[in-house]
């Protein structure tokens, strides 16, 4: 899979079309909120946030008085939220730095073009620090990589709107000609391209915009994926994002809600272009910030790892038009996050339900990976940051032998946190957890047994969790899922609002008891290729002579074994099978019988071996 270090600057507004109409209602209005939010600001803030803008475009654009600023200053990779914030304050910067600004974001101006049959202009230059490589292998009178970008947007359009059926994105009232403009231009390192919008459409009642598309020359500024590749990933990326303005431009006023623009995008430059992975720079700043509200736009490309929420869901609904509805609803300007719980709704589902089964997916990563089950690209991911890791019921160490293990922590609104527990001794475990805002909580458990398969639960607060017996080294993984949902307009009280639980793993030692045979199967069904083995939990009533047989459904013996010495009178006691025959053949599909016997006593059950 893939996406872009979408270094992606992608502007909501042009910032030339701003006028003062469009910021207040009234004269004493406009003079009101100027002064407030000059005050917000102060004059280090508002050169960084102008310096942070000049970093996106290369040295030659950049006025001379400026550049030496520049090159001090990191560049800005994604500039979505600079963008926005320089629009809604443009009056916070004196007149020769608006000037300066309006000059940079403007439409390119390049003497060359190609129309592709879907309906793109291309512009580009073979001079001037604009220019791509003048190579052009097939002679067709196009360089090499304006074919390639031309290529990328025809296939972007086939899968996005013909294949996938989303809107085409609007037109952009025939500047340049009638056709969707991109322009190849030189962008500073590690910026792909950018999406601005031009203007709304007074023909439709939706808050929608035209658009036109910037993207770098040549990919060989220190981007992720470089070359053609990169090319192709901000095609699927951008024009994307141009789709999206077709649908609804995302709210000035709704500061984090480009988390959802991006995480789209991201995903989409896999759906269109599956072989680039250029997505995987983004699973790092994901997985090890588990912290960071599910819809809190940062600048650390946590939104951008966000995209697998959409792998996630195409996956487990099978159904691609499940994304596409969450931006139907968005047309009546419905916060992102409650058009994703309307499109789950209409499914029967909810967003604090999938949210805490992702919690689940997003575990079986790295070494863990299982690409049937859960995310196809797992191998690839790292693996999960642990808020703790636990040992219960080790007799040998004091610290360890306790029966229960309490966790009390604290999270905020669209979370998850990880803790993992390994049994140190064979016994039942029991998980309770409260807090006093339960209706906030859900908590995902995964149990892994010591040989192979895993079991997963998702359970209210307020409820309790028998999770049943355990094998010594078996894993418990809790996950507290905060599922509030929090305004995202008001950053601070999306980033400072906690919610806080606590949950009790407790261990319930097996007593000695007159309790004899088969107490627990799994994973049931065994899935052989997805399970290395099947276990089967059982109380021996003596330490000796004691007989494990398995039958097929037609009554043959298929695999034989004689356990003696165990782990001694009256505790619990495991056989594991992987499948084969007494002569190691692997054995077919069906319905099994496993017998223990000892003694006289004589017990028998069925499970289920599924052969992939």
């Amino acid at each position: 899979m893939k996406s872009s270090n979408f270094f992606c600057v992608f502007f909501i507004v042009n910032l030339i079309s701003l006028s003062v109409s469009e910021i207040p209602h009234s004269v004493a209005q406009k003079k009101s909120a100027l002064i407030q939010e000059s005050q917000l600001y102060t004059q280090q803030q508002k050169d960084r946030l102008f310096q942070q803008a000049l970093a996106i475009f290369p040295e030659d654009k950049i006025p001379a008085q400026y550049r030496v600023v520049v090159e001090t200053f990191p560049p800005q990779r994604c500039a979505t939220m600079l963008v926005e914030e320089i629009r809604q304050n443009m009056h916070l910067f004196s007149p020769e730095r608006q000037a300066v600004l309006q000059e940079l974001f403007v439409r390119p101006d390049l003497p060359l073009s190609t129309v592709t049959e879907s309906g793109f202009r291309i512009h580009y230059t073979l001079s001037g620090a604009d220019a791509v490589s003048d190579v052009d292998s097939d002679g067709n009178g196009l360089p090499d990589f304006v074919d390639e970008v031309a290529a990328a947007y025809e296939k972007s359009f086939r899968i996005e709107v013909e294949h996938l059926r989303y809107r085409q994105a609007p037109d952009d009232a025939g500047v340049d000609g009638p056709e969707y403009d991109v322009y190849i231009v030189d962008l500073r390192g590690g910026v792909y391209g950018f999406t601005t919008s031009d203007g709304g459409i007074p023909s439709t009642l939706r808050d929608d915009a035209r658009s036109y598309i910037e993207m770098d020359n040549d990919f060989l500024n220190n981007q992720f994926t470089q070359g053609v590749p990169g090319a192709q990933v901000t095609a699927a990326h951008e024009y994307f994002h141009s789709i999206q303005f077709g649908y609804r431009v995302f709210k000035i006023e709704r500061s984090n809600e480009p988390f959802y623009y991006e995480l789209c995008s991201v995903w989409m430059e896999d759906v269109v272009f599956d072989e680039v992975n250029d997505y995987f720079q983004y699973m790092r700043p994901f997985f090890q910030r588990t912290g960071i509200p599910f819809n809190q736009f940062d600048r650390f490309f946590h939104a951008y790892g966000e995209a697998i929420w959409n792998f996630f869901l195409v996956k487990k609904f099978d159904d691609f038009d499940l994304v596409r509805r969450s931006w139907e609803i968005m047309e009546s300007n419905d916060p992102a996050i409650d058009a994703v719980n309307q499109a789950l709704f209409e499914e029967g589902s909810s967003l604090a339900d999938e949210f805490a089964e992702f919690a689940i997916w997003n575990y079986f990563t790295g070494s863990r990976a299982d690409t049937i089950q859960f995310h196809n690209e797992s191998p690839h991911y790292p693996e999960i940051a642990l808020n703790g890791e636990f040992v219960i019921g080790d007799t040998t160490t004091h610290q360890s032998a306790e029966t229960s293990i309490t966790i009390a922590d604290s999270s905020l609104s669209l979370t998850h946190k990880y803790y993992r527990f390994t049994t140190f001794s064979a016994d039942k475990y029991l998980l309770t957890a409260s807090s006093s805002t339960p209706e906030n909580w859900k908590i995902a458990v995964i149990v892994l047994g010591p040989e192979s398969g895993h079991e997963f639960h998702v359970f209210d607060l307020g409820e309790s969790l028998d999770i049943g017996f355990l094998p010594r080294f078996s894993e418990v993984v809790v996950i507290p899922v905060n599922v509030q949902v929090l305004d995202g307009d008001n950053l601070n009280k999306l980033t400072n609002t906690y919610s806080f639980f606590t949950f009790n793993l407790i261990r319930v030692p097996v007593e000695s008891t007159d309790e004899q045979g088969i107490s627990a199967i799994y994973p049931n069904p065994f899935i052989m290729g997805d399970h290395d083995r099947i276990n089967f939990e059982f109380f021996p009533k003596d330490t000796d002579n004691l007989e494990v047989r398995i039958f097929s459904a037609a009554g043959k013996v298929v695999k034989t074994d004689k356990l003696t010495n165990g782990s001694g009178a009256l505790t619990p006691s495991t056989f594991a099978w992987d499948g084969t025959d007494d002569d190691n053949v692997v054995l077919p599909s069906g319905i099994y019988i496993i017998q223990l016997k000892q003694g006289d006593f004589i017990e028998s059950k069925k499970f289920a071996v599924i052969r992939r």
